[in-house]
């Protein structure tokens, strides 16, 4: 629901209610799942077992090539759905370190597609990781990517005992 905002009005004190599940984040305003963000297409990333799934049709606003979905919101939702697999499992946070698209074939407008990614190894901080988006149940796109955890941070230096 969209109104004019008055005069007298602070356009940052308007909220709008999120109507997509959280995906780990705690006030969700990514450019790819925040129903407060403009930009985001309708995803609601969910669990199914070990991978994390959305089910989409992209409107027109997300046009690349004519009837297809442009290849950078492609990688924009295969990335993010990627991410959400890498940590939804309780591991610690982790980010996207090197993220590789194949492009298969044209991911339509306005058909269901599904986007679905999962974590193929863990190796200390690293996270390997796969998806790949599903028309028709046939891969459109698949991703391959490397996530890592940050590093913890030192412990503090103990004290001597002249107290340096």
């Amino acid at each position: 629901a969209t109104r004019l905002l008055e005069a007298s009005e602070d356009p940052a004190a308007v909220t709008v209610d999120d109507p997509h599940p959280r995906s780990g984040f705690r006030r969700d305003i990514t450019p790819i799942t925040s129903a407060v963000n403009p930009l985001a297409p309708p995803m609601a990333i969910r669990r199914e077992g070990d991978e994390s799934v959305s089910d989409v049709a992209l409107p027109l606003q997300y046009q690349g090539p004519p009837a297809r979905v442009h290849g950078g919101i492609v990688a924009l939702m295969l990335d993010q759905v990627l991410g959400n697999a890498s940590h939804a499992t309780g591991l610690p946070g982790s980010y996207t370190r090197e993220l590789t698209i194949t492009y298969d074939a044209a991911t339509p407008l306005d058909r269901p597609v599904r986007v679905v990614g999962r974590i193929d190894r863990v190796e200390g901080r690293k996270r390997f990781m796969s998806g790949e988006i599903l028309v028709d149940g046939v891969p459109s796109a698949r991703a391959r990517g490397l996530w890592i955890s940050p590093r913890e941070a030192p412990a503090p230096h103990p004290a001597t005992p002249d107290g340096d």
